[in-house]
């Protein structure tokens, strides 16, 4: 097979096209391409989403518990899979090719998992300080409107309407915040938080904190009602605008029962986590003895609520739970009925465990235990699946159910996948693509897996290198040539991330032979040809502009001793389009969007 260029996002759909032409001559099959199922829960700033639901431009988080970016979505044609249950009634939907991590980082494709394996679960990175801004939720005053009167901003300070009180602008997320937005989480409306009438001491806990905070100054004991039919202690919050603001806005985590969300505690330490998940367990927890047996158990009406309580667990803190679903029966709260209703419940039962959610030593938190799901079953399915493909400098790795790491389809180039009893020949213009792919070919283990900005400077510019080559795409904004040194708040290390692709890659392109040349200095024979030329009406590559009507008559002239596809939008009516799909993308550098639609096709090139 000759190849030219490069279509990983769609090469599970153009290339068993390709194959069948070469299995005319008895040479091959394809290996069915990796994809979740339609339900695969994936975790974003503002709550969950299915991935039948997710969209090009969201944003979901990695098995580091950063937010990336979905470039890329397809469906897939597989409708056979695997359901892979694990302990703590983690399930999930996949096809046999799909790749996650055992527990001690080696890849494994779900075809190959067996029961007993531990499924690897995320491990967060260290996590920046958060500080709230509360002027953006400022009322700003109407100039159109005769009488209207808006809030203040201060260097300090904020008044969010025009008679509130001044409050502290800036809101640094420590222990004592994480510990009551638990709690609003937990018991929380946009006003006011319920509590037993035993609660007292809750209560003046979440108002003393609460001042501290703010800045406001006010009496506990007149914030209290108590309801002796429901025996309920009702504390009003002062200022509820402002603790709107606070909580619900700011931090997001929704409004209603069954739609509270603490997405935010994937950007918290581990620390913080640990007080906002004992905040949400004083208001809605229990802690159960059974004999000499103890359970520690959150009961929420709040699917959301539940799957990320369960994957924060597991990627913060290193705490395995079981998820599990109820119904509450019709039941009287004083003399409102409450409807059947049904409810999910997370518990955890390792004794240390429960020990470090009641808060042991800090120190303590992060134990040696399995860091990840046992398998406990695996039996055939039927679903619909989708592949998505994550920004370039991304681990390419992102969390799901109950906090499991698997990686997405893109991220690899097409030639990685055709099977190697082909003679694999790879070709670009490029002299820094085919040195920096020689590199992870032969030298992957001389890779840094650390680049300061000193060095990347050095060696701009300089000719091309396997590994200088290297350095400059993957250590580059965008993974882009010479782009400009790639940093970002959280600190990434974009060389150890491009050096575990590479790592990845390198063994299934040993015997690919990677040539800098042009196609018009090329001629074959009895080969198939696959080309992915810059497309028409889009920004061409740094080697200069791309003569298409020239590559055309190229292509029909190869055409007559070889099999020829092109990947393009649109092509002369002689090439015959013997597949098309609709790609949700954010490649082409001609729109105006950050996202569009693109219907991608696949063209065979007859001879004539």
């Amino acid at each position: 097979m000759k190849y030219m260029g490069s279509k990983a996002r769609i090469a599970k759909h153009i290339l068993p096209i390709m194959l069948a032409e070469c299995e005319k001559h008895g040479i091959t099959t394809w290996v069915e391409p990796f994809c979740l199922a339609k339900t695969t829960k994936v975790f974003t700033k503002d709550g969950i989403k299915t991935l039948a639901d997710v969209n090009v431009g969201d944003f979901i988080y990695s098995d580091s518990c950063d937010l990336v970016k979905i470039v890329n979505k397809v469906d897939s044609c597989k409708t056979q899979g695997l359901k892979i249950t694990l302990k703590g009634n983690v399930k999930i939907d996949t096809t046999e090719d799909h790749l996650f991590y055992l527990e001690n980082g080696r890849e494994v494709k779900a075809g190959d998992i067996r029961i007993g394996d531990i499924l690897l679960s995320g491990s967060s990175s260290e996590k920046p300080n958060i500080v709230l801004d509360l002027a953006q939720f400022v009322t700003i005053r109407n100039d159109d409107l005769r009488g209207s009167r808006g809030g203040v901003v201060f260097e300090d300070h904020v008044k969010l309407y025009h008679n509130a009180p001044k409050v502290r602008r800036y809101i640094t997320v420590d222990e004592d915040f994480c510990w009551v937005l638990g709690l609003v989480i937990a018991e929380g409306s946009k006003s006011s938080i319920s509590l037993h009438e035993d609660e007292l001491g809750l209560a003046n806990k979440f108002l003393d904190i609460y001042k501290k905070i703010t800045g406001l100054e006010f009496e506990n004991s007149d914030k209290f009602y108590f309801r002796e039919d429901v025996k309920s202690l009702h504390v009003a919050i002062p200022s509820p605008k402002i603790y709107e603001a606070l909580f619900f806005k700011a931090c997001g985590i929704g409004y209603g029962a069954r739609n509270k969300s603490m997405a935010i505690g994937f950007e918290m330490s581990e620390k913080l986590v640990l007080k906002l998940i004992q905040g949400m367990h004083a208001g809605d927890g229990c802690t159960r003895l059974k004999g000499k047996y103890k359970s520690w158990n959150y009961k929420t009406s709040s699917e959301t609520l539940a799957y990320q309580l369960q994957a924060i667990l597991s990627t913060k803190l290193n705490i395995k739970s079981t998820l599990s679903q109820g119904m509450n029966k019709e039941r009287y709260i004083g003399n409102r009925l409450l409807k059947e209703s049904n409810y999910f419940n997370i518990s955890v039962n390792h004794s240390s465990d429960i020990a470090t959610l009641e808060g042991v030593e800090v120190g303590n938190i992060l134990q040696e235990k399995q860091k990840g799901f046992v398998v406990t079953n695996i039996e055939p399915c039927v679903n619909t699946y989708y592949d998505i493909t994550l920004q370039d400098g991304s681990s390419h790795k992102f969390i799901i159910d109950g906090g499991i790491v698997t990686h997405n389809c893109g991220g690899a180039n097409m030639i990685d996948k055709v099977p190697d009893s082909f003679e694999r020949i790879g070709y670009d213009l490029n002299q820094h693509t085919i040195q920096a792919l020689t590199g992870i070919r032969d030298h992957v283990d001389e890779f840094p897996n650390k680049v300061s900005e000193d060095f990347y400077k050095s060696i701009k510019k300089t000719e091309a290198h396997p590994i200088n080559s290297w350095v400059r795409f993957e250590c580059s904004f965008g993974a882009k040539l010479d782009n400009g040194y790639a940093r970002n708040a959280k600190g990434v290390n974009y060389a150890q991330m491009g050096l575990n692709l590479a790592l990845k890659q390198s063994p299934k392109i040993q015997n690919v032979e990677f040539i800098c040349d042009s196609y018009e200095n090329l001629s074959f024979e009895n080969c198939l040809i696959y080309c992915d030329p810059p497309y028409q009406g889009t920004t061409g590559y740094k080697t200069g502009a791309f003569d298409h009507e020239k590559f055309f008559d190229w292509c029909r002239e190869q055409a007559k001793k070889n099999i020829v596809f092109v990947s393009e939008y649109n092509a002369p009516d002689d090439f015959e389009c013997v597949w098309q799909g609709e790609i949700k993308t954010n490649f082409s550098s001609t729109r105006k969007k950050a996202t569009h639609k693109a219907v991608e096709k696949l063209f065979k090139v007859n001879p004539k």
